[in-house]
């Protein structure tokens, strides 16, 4: 399921945003959902960067690109967690017009959710 996390500097001063942020799924009671996480270009570790700078009240400043698949886990509300810098924001996909859960696939296999780096909306 492919999507992703808009991205707005609500303070009075830019801001700059490099490479991958931190991206973490748990269950509504704030469980960690089992999903591996990887690098939409490749493994986790990859070394590409990617600098945005992010101007002061731009809404949609700039997107994180993600994709889940094969869940195979409950159905019940799931909150993202997304680690900026020195903080983490909290994203409640049922606020967002979120539509639910990657289909499973494979029941044996596990779920994983690709992390693309940040960039500006298009």
């Amino acid at each position: 399921m492919l999507g992703g996390v808009d991205v707005e500097n609500v303070g009075d001063k830019p801001w700059s945003l490099t490479g991958r942020p931190r991206v973490r799924l748990f269950s509504n009671h704030g469980d960690p959902l089992p999903v591996h996480f990887l690098d939409m270009l490749g493994s986790v570790g990859a070394s590409s960067r990617t600098r945005v700078i992010l101007r002061s009240q731009v809404v949609r400043g700039a997107f994180v690109p993600l994709d889940w698949s094969n869940w195979c886990g409950g159905s019940g509300p799931v909150v993202v967690k997304l680690g900026l810098a020195e903080s983490v924001v909290e994203v409640r996909p049922e606020d967002e017009g979120f539509s639910g859960r990657p289909r499973c696939d494979q029941p044996s296999a596990e779920s994983t959710l690709s992390i693309g780096r940040f960039q500006m909306p298009s």
